[in-house]
């Protein structure tokens, strides 16, 4: 049987911190045995700020 498929983004506003790890983080860690598994930590900033090519 196929697992589910979960897919998670963390956006921190900085440096990762308890309110990261709190939040999603541990979360991420219990689900990861359950299902298949795409994490990440994001940047809004990389599609929302002019880039000079």
């Amino acid at each position: 049987m196929m697992k589910k498929r979960i897919f998670s983004g963390v956006q921190p506003s900085g440096n990762l911190h308890i309110g990261n790890y709190l939040g999603a983080i541990k979360n991420w860690v219990e689900l990861q045995d359950e299902y298949e598994s795409i994490f990440c930590v994001v940047d809004l900033h990389a599609i929302t700020v002019a880039q000079d090519p």
